[in-house]
């Protein structure tokens, strides 16, 4: 389940998305997802780096 999906657009135009999720070991976690075209119906990558608290 993905808490508050958040789209943002950089200073260079890029468009990316954050979101934020518990993870199996239930830690809180954001992370980013960047849009191949610029629009919401691009297709998403997800950046490997997670961010969050242990």
């Amino acid at each position: 389940m993905t808490v508050g999906p958040w789209p943002y657009r950089s200073k260079t135009g890029e468009l990316m998305l954050l979101w934020s999720r518990w993870n199996k070991d239930k830690a809180y976690t954001t992370s980013l997802a960047f849009s191949d075209n610029g629009r919401l119906t691009g297709n998403w990558t997800h950046r490997e780096q997670r961010y969050g608290h242990p």
